[in-house]
Formats: C-alpha cells, structure tokens, sequence
C-alpha cells in the first residue's frame, strides 16, 4: 500500500495545496479530453510507477511523500495532447515542449 498511500502524504500545508491547485487545474484540462476514469488512471499509475521507480534507485535513503509524482503523469498527458494536437494541425510538434 506504500506505492499508493505516499501521495496522501505531504511535507507542508503549502505542499499539499499546491499539489491540490495542479491536480484541479491538469485533471479538469485531461479529463476535457478523456473520460474521468482515464485521469483517475493516470494519476495513480503515474503515482505507482514513480514510487516502483523511487523503490528502484540504489542508496536513497529519505522518504518518498507528495502527490507531485502523480501529478507529473497528468503534466506528461497534457503535453501529450498538445502534441497530437499540433500534428494534427500540421504545426511543429516540438512547440508542445516550449
């Protein structure tokens, strides 16, 4: 349950409303897009998979908390949108990063 309950977790009451700010603001932008199961997905496979990955790295000895890992999930989808949507416009994809 460690892989899902550290994003519950948070360092500061600043910490946690910004990652409440980031989660409204990118869910309600993905979920425009996709289903609203599809954001829950998202959110928490990117969530498990930072943590899997966290776990991974050799000699990290401080705890894992916030809710940012997952949060870049939805970061990573939007950008994702903004580049199917710029192919599909026949515009240079790469504005998608900038």
């Amino acid at each position: 349950w460690r892989f899902v309950t550290y994003i519950y977790v948070h360092g500061s009451f600043t910490h946690a409303v910004f990652v409440a700010v980031f989660l409204l603001a990118l869910g309600k932008m993905v979920a425009e897009v996709y289903k609203a199961w599809a954001v829950i997905v998202i959110f928490f496979g990117a969530g498990i998979f930072g943590a899997v990955v966290y776990s991974l790295v050799p000699g990290i000895t401080y705890p894992l908390f916030g809710g940012y890992p997952a949060v870049y999930g939805l970061i990573g989808t939007f950008t994702f949108m903004l580049w199917a949507r710029l192919g599909a416009e026949n515009a240079n994809r790469y504005r998608a990063f900038t």
